[in-house]
């Protein structure tokens, strides 16, 4: 008995461990994947379209407003372009970040589901195992004393 509760808190912590992951997400490999029937890996994948000949635009001269020259405009997308990217590729981290965290919480349902009816299967053997055991010693004793 004192070997399944160490083998349910192992099991316990193992399966904690793998819900859990650290900062370094990795995806899950590929051998695990057939084992616990979680089928090809999810492609998070975001296609960023961008125009690389912007066409540019000079403000109308409305008194009041200064217009910006070429160079300062030109400028001032690259800048807005650079940022928008930037933006981009940090969100396509997060999502790619969070599918590798959702395939580890999988893999981590499904290997707790399978430890747990390992462990379900060998409680009702050694329960079973002992009521048998403690059943024919008692046989044995009542026939022993007649």
């Amino acid at each position: 008995m004192i070997l399944l509760i160490t083998l349910s808190s192992v099991m316990t912590i193992f399966i904690l461990g793998l819900h859990f992951r650290g900062p370094k997400l990795y995806p899950v490999p590929m051998w695990l994947r057939p084992v616990f029937f979680m089928g090809p890996p999810k492609v998070w994948k975001i296609e960023v379209v961008r125009k690389e000949d912007a066409q540019t635009t000079k403000k109308n001269g409305v008194p009041g407003d200064t217009a910006l020259s070429d160079s300062e405009f030109s400028r001032t997308i690259a800048r807005i372009e650079q940022s928008i990217s930037d933006f981009v590729q940090e969100e396509e981290l997060k999502l790619y970040y969070t599918a590798l965290r959702k395939e580890w919480e999988l893999l981590a349902k499904r290997i707790d589901f399978f430890l747990l009816m390992i462990f379900l299967v060998s409680f009702f053997i050694t329960t079973v195992a002992m009521l048998a055991s403690s059943l024919s010693s008692d046989v044995d004793l009542k026939v022993g004393s007649h």
